[in-house]
């Protein structure tokens, strides 16, 4: 794992790209590559393309877009439009929610609004609200009209008067202290009062502050009710405290004429002169309720009869209505409480709705987080086999230079020993022309003697057959004069046995190695590592030769590469490689390819350099996906390819859209399964 070093980052550098350190030991190239790209500032991890994926436990992971790229950045606030969302995983920048926001406290509260608008109760509002005034400072709205405390409550008054009522009214106010900067909102007055008892019922001062119609004079009304009749009496008005006209005041009604007159009184005799009021008052009222009795006695009567009659007839019509009011109101209430409780229902389940959804976007979040995670490791490791890769390109080229100068070096001494014979065939040749002739005639001889041998079908000494003869390869089998395609045994360097393969004498001039071979499914190509290694089948079948043989026949001399196919309407095509050769085993098998000709597609459906080997117990192409196994059969792959001729074998009309077949893509196609196909290998110089 790679570590963080803390640090003063620079600033980027024109075409700044990071690159990740291999881990070879050197921690400081490593710690370098992290600390010298601001764009890893504060990030626990790091890619070159997509930046951090976490941050350190205090700052913000903010995903900033650039275009259609975009890369992660931890931060020690949010930008504008973003608010800080703090989490126990990682703290993250989550977008401002509300419209012509620039900066909020959460997703559905505003701090501060963009220019040219105001903020109004966590919103944003190109004007402010009726009732409310802008502040152009801090682009606010704020009431209009700013008030004080409530006063002291006022005195007790009715009528403007603090006297001669039993109750009144009090008022108390609240004072404008502060109007709005543009007067646009008049300010209202704001007030209010309430019922008070008045502390002096009675006013003092006499008659001048009773309450007396002018127009009666000293006279007041007296109103009596008796079941539904009502009757109104002018009574004369007496006060203690004024001294009345001399002049009797007296209405033509007999039954006022009947109420005793009282003579003024002063203060010596004020006392006596109420009492013989009073007592006056006392009698005329007997007087009054006697008259009342005897002439309503027979009419109360009745009165009382219809009142009881008509009451009990009110009482049940009263409880009727009360009784359909009653069932009226408990139908509305239950209505009410129907609509309520179908309100409450829906509400709740709008909440249950925006929950569920509330939590399957948190979900999708998290699914895509993890995603991004994952993208994050794969990009991990294919920077890492890529820093492989060209470990692996930067041995292999030391090992072509030690090669090629192995081989200058051979080729110089070739070159010597060439010269140094051509000067001895040369003497020779001036010395003895006699033996010139006698060696040709000894040529012609063999010759002869071999195409005998041939057709004769002679056995050599030993009883060996002529075509047991130590031939490296097929090409040599045919320079012998064997030019029928068959199979014959060939002696390969440094191999501990000799090797049956079948030798092609008639394609393009014959001297063909056959390597691989497959014409009708009989042979199962899905087998592991050891068998790829030395080769299984029959020669005269489906078989595959060993990539332990095919590396040591290719490490004799340079050799081409022929691949023959067909498919299932009879088309054949081919494809041509000039040079071909494999690695190792260390090296997997390498294969390097060069020089590419054919009539099966325009482009090489084989890696031309570099793919390892893989079968599906050894894994070694450029793919998380185990193209062995996906695809079968063991192959060259690189990210599983173009091409795969050990794949499984379909029959006719089932060989369509096989990804898993036999496949040459720029022949048939991606999903075409050949009919059969033939792999064999023949000196450059042949």
């Amino acid at each position: 794992m790679l570590s963080l070093v803390p640090g003063t980052l620079a600033e980027w550098d024109t075409g700044q790209r990071l690159r990740v350190a291999v881990p070879n030991g050197d921690s400081t190239s490593a710690k370098a590559s992290y600390v010298s790209n601001p764009i890893c500032k504060g990030c626990l991890s790091c890619s070159k393309d997509n930046g951090c994926s976490r941050c350190q436990q205090k700052l913000f992971f903010f995903l900033r877009r650039e275009g259609m790229r975009q890369y992660g950045e931890c931060l020690h606030s949010c930008p504008s439009g973003y608010y800080g969302h703090r989490a126990p995983d990682m703290n993250r920048c989550a977008r401002c929610r509300i419209e012509n926001c620039d900066s909020c406290f959460s997703k559905d509260f505003c701090t501060k609004c963009k220019a040219g608008f105001y903020l109004h109760r966590g919103r944003c509002f190109d004007e402010c609200p009726d009732g409310f005034a802008p502040l152009d400072e801090t682009m606010e709205c704020v009431e209009g009209c700013e008030v004080g405390h409530w006063s002291d409550w006022g005195t007790c008054s009715r009528n403007n008067r603090t006297c001669g009522f039993k109750w009144g009214l009090e008022t108390r106010t609240r004072q404008i202290v502060k109007k709005p900067a543009k007067d646009t909102i008049p300010c209202p007055t704001i007030a209010e009062s309430r019922r008070c008892k008045m502390a002096m019922r009675h006013c003092p001062g006499g008659c001048s502050n009773q309450r007396r119609s002018p127009e009666n004079g000293g006279r007041r009304y007296n109103r009596i009710q008796h079941g539904q009749c009502a009757y109104t009496f002018i009574l004369p008005e007496h006060d203690g405290n004024c001294r009345e006209s001399t002049t009797d005041q007296y209405n033509t009604n007999a039954l006022q004429r009947d109420a005793p007159h009282v003579e003024p009184d002063f203060s010596s005799q004020k006392l006596q002169h109420l009492e013989h009021v009073m007592e006056n008052y006392t009698q005329w009222l007997q007087k009054l309720e006697n008259y009342i009795v005897e002439n309503m006695k027979s009419e109360m009567a009745q009165i009382q009869q219809n009142a009881v009659q008509n009451h009990t007839a009110t009482m049940l019509e009263i409880g009727t209505s009360l009784l359909s009011q009653t069932a009226e109101q408990t139908r509305k209430l239950t209505d009410v409480e129907t609509q309520v409780l179908n309100q409450t229902s829906r509400l709740e389940i709008q909440l249950l709705e925006n929950s569920l959804s509330t939590y399957k976007l948190e979900k999708q979040l998290l699914q895509q987080t993890n995603e991004i995670l994952k993208i994050h490791e794969k990009n991990s490791l294919l920077e890492h086999k890529i820093l492989e890769m060209e470990g692996k390109h930067k041995e292999e080229l030391d090992t072509l230079k030690e090669e090629k100068e192995n081989l200058q070096g051979l080729v110089t001494r070739q070159t010597y020993i060439i010269q140094e014979l051509e000067r001895q065939l040369n003497r020779a040749t001036n010395n003895n022309s006699v033996l010139q002739k006698q060696q040709l005639e000894l040529m012609d001889t063999v010759h002869n003697l071999v195409s005998l041998c041939t057709k004769e079908g002679v056995l050599l000494k030993g009883g060996k057959r002529e075509e047991e003869k130590p031939f490296r390869d097929c090409a040599d089998v045919y320079q012998a004069g064997f030019n029928k395609s068959g199979i014959y045994t060939i002696y390969i360097n440094n191999m501990p046995e000799p090797k049956k393969v079948f030798c092609n004498m008639d394609l393009n001039g014959g001297g063909w190695t056959v390597i691989q071979h497959r014409e009708d499914g009989s042979l199962d190509f899905q087998r592991g590592w050891k068998e790829y290694k030395m080769g299984f089948g029959n020669p005269s079948g489906e078989y595959w030769l060993g990539n332990e043989f095919i590396f040591a026949i290719t490490s004799q001399r340079q050799y081409t590469l022929r691949i023959e196919l067909m498919d299932w309407e009879g088309n054949r095509a081919y494809s041509q490689y000039d040079r071909f050769h494999i690695g190792n085993e260390k090296q997997n098998y390498r294969l390097y390819l060069k020089g590419h000709t054919g009539t099966a597609g325009k482009q090489s459906s084989l890696i031309l350099h570099g793919a390892d080997f893989s079968t599906k117990d050894a894994d070694n192409d450029n793919c998380m996906c185990k193209c062995a196994l996906m695809l079968t059969g063991g192959w060259w792959f690189d990210a599983c390819g173009p091409s795969n001729l050990n794949g499984m074998f379909y029959t006719a009309g089932q060989n369509h859209g096989k990804l898993n077949g036999i496949k040459w893509h720029y022949f048939k196609g991606p999903s075409y399964s050949l009919r059969s196909t033939t792999m064999m290998i023949r000196p450059l110089d042949f």
